[in-house]
């Protein structure tokens, strides 16, 4: 079915947006000081949370390939209560070590932290019904509206999300773009989504580990939402924040409230001033268009969600009979401290090839709807450098099919180098992932949000995978700042609609040698189609 005119405008302009945004060699640094990464709603009521944490002694991996199942069944179902939330919010967003060197357990591009997290509590015993923030310098959340009227604003207009009644409550994703947009001007559109997806993988699995079953969408009402947390139209850009996502806990609570009362009148919140910021008009329109009225929650199915950039006959090699690296625990991944940086120790080849996994076939969330447990417009390429017993050279992961194609042979450290803009990381990494999306052709079928969808998957892949790293003894860093245009001619598809949307590095523990450096070589050394 095609898209209406004025929708296609809508995909035409942020094609015209994404344009705008690559980065070249010659590219400025996108100058400003760096904002505070937390805010606290000081003049709303604070409840404190429990610092008892849960255990989640479930192993990395297996939680995310099979979710629940990798769970024991005398884990499923925790009581909906204050700790059980506590916890949940604390290990998968809460913040790391003190002042300057605080860190949060989910990837943030040159640790913007734009996300912000907000809980729709409807009967989580111990905490009274409404719409909270998660303040988590404080580790305590900040009650901001009534049950009735959070419910309400929720559901409204979204009749897949009238369980939320019964439910203990959910988990709101949501992004504040001036703390990007300081550190990558309107290329904050990209990365502070990417980050909203970090986060929301992040939720989903820490909720796994718990033995909460979940329900997350990718799309909610924006409007709605904005009402919601108190976003007036009219505010300045430093205030500009959207709802990208919900993590819902998907079971009913034990004692369900009933909010079917009328709700409060929908006023103004007492918001935490910022500091004025320059505006960046072309992000607040970018993402109007993404989420412009008329378009409803369309969902993303096939074939849409099984294009690829390689030709039909290209070799594969099935990969599915590789072995599981052992992994830590869930709790202890996410407890860490900051990650070590990459420092030139290779991998093994079912280490490399866990961590494609977990990033890439670990599922999706609605309205994306594969047929398969992988990534519905997401695609990785994979530079490998240092990888035993794999061929160095540019490598394709099919992640609908489990299989791997070797490209081209070639070692490529400075190369990488390039195209992260000067980030010597990339030389030190035993593999380099690059997360591509065709753009053109899902926005032009799909709709616009399809922008959006993309960036927030790329996000999920990359905490994913940063988590598989973790678990396994290696490391993992992603960067939203990249030279797309050689990014693209580099991987052969600079003349098709396929653009590559993340970076991000892999590499082992602890310091070695790293292998000797090679000469550059010519960057147009593949071509694909659409």
């Amino acid at each position: 079915m095609s898209l209406p005119d004025d929708i296609l405008d809508c995909s035409e302009r942020l094609l015209d947006f994404h344009r705008r945004s690559r980065l070249e060699p010659s590219s400025p640094a996108a100058g400003g000081i760096k904002l505070p990464s937390t805010r606290l709603f000081s003049a709303h009521p604070r409840t404190p949370l429990s610092t008892r944490i849960l255990d989640l002694p479930v192993p990395v991996l297996p939680l995310l390939e099979s979710g629940l199942d990798a769970v024991p069944e005398s884990l499923h179902r925790p009581r909906g209560d204050i700790q059980a939330l506590s916890t949940w919010l604390y290990l998968a967003g809460g913040c790391r070590g003190r002042g300057a060197a605080a860190t949060r357990a989910w990837a943030s591009c040159d640790d913007a932290y734009s996300v912000e997290i907000y809980v729709a509590a409807f009967a989580f015993a111990g905490l009274e019904p409404g719409l909270y923030h998660y303040g988590v310098a404080e580790h305590a959340l900040r009650r901001l509206r009534d049950g009735p009227t959070a419910l309400a604003l929720l559901r409204r207009g979204r009749p897949d999300l009238n369980f939320l009644g019964q439910a203990p409550g959910a988990v709101l994703v949501s992004t504040l773009f001036c703390r990007s947009s300081h550190l990558h001007g309107i290329r904050a559109l990209r990365n502070a989504t990417v980050d909203a997806g970090a986060a929301v993988a992040n939720l989903h699995a820490t909720a796994g580990g718990l033995g909460i079953s979940t329900v997350t969408r990718l799309r909610l009402n924006d409007a709605h939402t904005r009402c919601l947390i108190g976003l007036d139209e009219s505010a300045p850009y430093e205030e500009f924040e959207t709802v990208q996502a919900i993590v819902a806990w998907g079971e009913n609570a034990d004692v369900p409230h009933d909010l079917t009362g009328p709700a409060d009148d929908v006023l103004p919140l007492i918001r935490p001033a910022l500091p004025p910021t320059p505006a960046y008009g072309d992000v607040v329109a970018a993402y109007g268009d993404c989420t412009v009225r008329g378009v409803g929650v369309r969902e993303l199915r096939p074939p849409l969600t099984d294009l690829s950039p390689l030709p039909a006959d290209v070799g594969h090699a099935d990969a599915s009979s590789t072995a599981v690296p052992d992994s830590r625990s869930l709790r202890s991944v996410l407890l860490d401290g900051p990650r070590p940086p990459l420092q030139g120790k290779p991998i093994a080849r079912a280490a490399l090839m866990a961590i494609s996994r977990a990033g890439f076939r670990s599922g999706t969330f609605a309205p994306l709807r594969p047929d398969g447990p992988h990534l519905a417009v997401v695609r990785p390429f994979w530079v490998i450098l240092n990888v035993s017993n794999v061929d160095p050279g540019i490598w394709w992961h099919d992640p609908i099919h489990d299989r791997w194609a070797h490209l081209n042979h070639g070692v490529y450290p400075r190369e990488l180098v390039l195209l992260a803009r000067g980030r010597e990381e990339c030389a030190e990494a035993a593999a380099v992932c690059v997360m591509v999306a065709n753009l053109t052709k899902l926005l032009g079928e799909g709709g616009p949000d399809l922008y959006r969808l993309a960036h927030l998957e790329s996000g999920l892949a990359g905490q994913r995978m940063r988590l598989a790293a973790d678990a396994i003894n290696a490391t993992a860093v992603s960067f939203g700042n990249f030279n797309d245009a050689l990014c693209k001619q580099f991987l052969g598809i600079g003349h098709t609609g396929w653009e590559p949307l993340l970076l991000t590095a892999v590499g082992g523990r602890p310091v070695t040698q790293g292998s000797p450096e090679t000469a550059p070589r010519d960057l147009a050394t593949l071509e694909f189609r659409d």
